[in-house]
Order: C-alpha cells, then structure tokens, then sequence
C-alpha cells in the first residue's frame, strides 16, 4: 500500500506508514473490517422470530404473567432473543473477537430497536394514563414516588447487561462454531 502523504510502500494490512505514520485506517474503517451486515441482519431476523415464538410458548404454556413476574420474564425473553441472534450473528465470522463484536453490535442494535419501540409506547401510555386521570380529575401519578422504582432501574440494568452479554457470547461461539465446520 501507497502512503498518499509522503508516496512511501508499506505493506498491504499496516494501520500507519512507516515513513511519517500516517494513519491509514480509522476506528470506523477497522470496525467495518469485523462486522457482517448480512449476518447482523439475519441474527435480527432470528432474535424476531425467537421473539415471537417464546411468547407463543409461553401462550401456550399457558404461563400467567402477574404484576411481578413480567419484569423477569421480558429479561429472559430477551437474553434468549440476544444469545440465539448473536449466535447466528457470529456464524458470519470465523475469528472468536469478531463473532463478540458482531453478537455485541446485535445486542445493542436489538436494545436500540425494541427500547425505542418500547420507550415509545410507555410515553405514549403515560400521555393516555395521565389524560384520563385529569379529564377525570384524579391526580396524576409520579414514577419517583413510586416505592418500586429502585427495583426498576436495577431491573433495566440487568435487561441491558444481560441483552448485551448473551449477544457477545452467542457471537462468539457462534464463530468457533463456524471454525469447526
């Protein structure tokens, strides 16, 4: 490779040239290197459908859902979804550090997607919820008096933490599954 400052020949894979250490490629370009588009997309097709086939189980299970065991049930569901995307997101790759990179992009792209689409239907809920009560004149409730919300924010850590690792994990050993066969 061609230094396009100084004209000095470098060999084809070196990140700075030897002569007057240019850069030759930035974070982004080196990350593009290791991620898979076509499996990212294919490992969020699969943690869809892994979405919606857990729910029909547990449909069919006829598992109830109370007021207490939701919040562990969607972190389930969703370390699953994260684990079983990043898995087929790591099939992509034949290096174990780009199977964790593409299964970690996974499990931040599925929080990003289903946090947005969950963010907006709970805002969206509130603005309702809060509507009612003050065309019927009770008074508007307020999250931080809740006695539960603590409870809560450990809760979206774990949802986070645990969508994020089961991506990386599933990635990578959805990339020493590739080396195998």
């Amino acid at each position: 490779m061609k230094c396009p400052s100084c004209g000095c020949e470098n060999e084809e894979d070196a990140e700075f040239c030897k002569e007057c250490g240019r850069r030759f490629r930035g974070f982004f370009e080196a990350l593009d290197d290791k991620i898979n588009i076509a499996s990212l997309f294919t490992g969020l097709i699969v943690s869809v459908l892994v979405l919606i086939l857990s729910s029909l189980f547990l449909l069919a299970a006829g598992i109830t859902v109370t007021e207490f065991t939701w919040i562990p049930l969607v972190i389930l569901i969703f370390i699953i979804v994260g684990f079983a995307g990043g898995l087929v997101a790591g099939l992509g790759r034949s290096d174990t550090m780009d199977g964790f990179i593409n299964g970690l992009f996974l499990g931040l792209s599925i929080l990003i997607i289903f946090g947005f689409l969950f963010g907006l239907a709970l805002l969206s809920l509130t603005f309702i919820v809060n509507a009612i009560k003050t065309i019927w004149g009770l008074s508007a409730a307020t999250e931080a008096g809740n006695p539960e919300f603590p409870g809560l924010i450990v809760n979206g850590i774990i949802f986070v933490l645990g969508t994020l690792s089961s991506g990386a994990v599933g990635g990578s050993l959805g990339s020493c599954i590739k080396r195998l066969l």
